[in-house]
């Protein structure tokens, strides 16, 4: 599993912004246009990097706010557990109630 460190993801970020930059300008000098960058695999490489990097650190901050939002929610095992303590107490109330009617 990848690293979940948000600080480490942006730090590969400007690494990799700056390095296609770089390239980028480089191939800028040699006289390449827009069109002849895309088809240069050194830059769609770079470029493929950048993007990934950022998908990564949208991911972190989705997990993050997930994360987040189910704090205040209650679990499955909590809710079974609050179940099984009402659950006497309805049986009980119900056994009373059985034994009233008998009385009567």
């Amino acid at each position: 599993m990848g690293s979940v460190s948000k600080e480490l993801r942006e730090k590969q970020l400007k690494a990799a912004v700056a390095e296609f930059e770089e390239i980028k300008a480089s191939l800028k000098e040699k006289g390449l246009d827009d069109k002849a960058l895309t088809k240069n695999t050194l830059y769609r490489q770079l470029k493929a990097n950048v993007t990934a990097a950022r998908r990564r650190i949208v991911a972190i901050d989705a997990r993050a706010a997930h994360v987040e939002a189910m704090k205040g929610k209650e679990t499955k095992a909590e809710k079974v557990a609050k179940e099984k303590k009402a659950a006497p107490a309805q049986v009980q109330q119900s056994n009373q109630n059985k034994t009233k009617k008998k009385k009567k």
